[in-house]
């Protein structure tokens, strides 16, 4: 007898549950509507300009990555020949992005030196970034600086 009453008993509280999802299906479809209505009139926004962030003056002016390679590298052997440090290597490498020379430097001399002239690659326009370098002592109390030297242009 109780089987019977059992089964009676799981058969209401199934009609129950699926009873209880009917509003449910709704809730969802409706959900999605307004995800949909919403993603359209998000792509209808227009995206604010990105502004540059750099001024164009501070950027090196090029036709292409070998130009402002080539543009940087000759102020770069400037700046050591004045600053009274000797560049050991200095060569282009594959961009690092569009937009962006890759340089690889190795210059030494005294220490006062070569800090003013890594410093000076920083501080100098056009702008020219070390992405990574290395300071190291050398024999005869000279430093050698060593790393990779980007080079923004337009």
């Amino acid at each position: 007898m109780t089987s019977r009453w059992t089964i009676i008993g799981g058969a209401m509280g199934l009609a129950a549950a699926l009873a209880s999802i009917w509003p449910m299906l709704h809730a969802i479809d409706d959900l999605g509507s307004v995800r949909a209505a919403r993603a359209a009139l998000a792509a209808e926004r227009e995206a604010p300009p990105v502004p540059p962030l750099l001024p164009d003056d501070r950027i090196t002016a090029a036709r292409d990555a070998d130009t402002a390679a080539r543009a940087a590298a000759l102020r770069i052997r400037r700046a050591a020949t004045a600053g009274g440090v000797l560049v050991e290597t200095l060569a282009t490498i594959d961009p690092a992005s569009p937009h962006v020379a890759r340089l690889t430097l190795s210059a030494s001399g005294s220490e006062k030196a070569v800090l003013a002239f890594a410093d000076g690659i920083e501080r100098a326009d056009p702008v020219l970034r070390w992405r990574r370098w290395r300071l190291a002592s050398i024999p005869g109390g000279a430093v050698r600086v060593e790393g990779e030297v980007l080079v923004p242009w337009r």
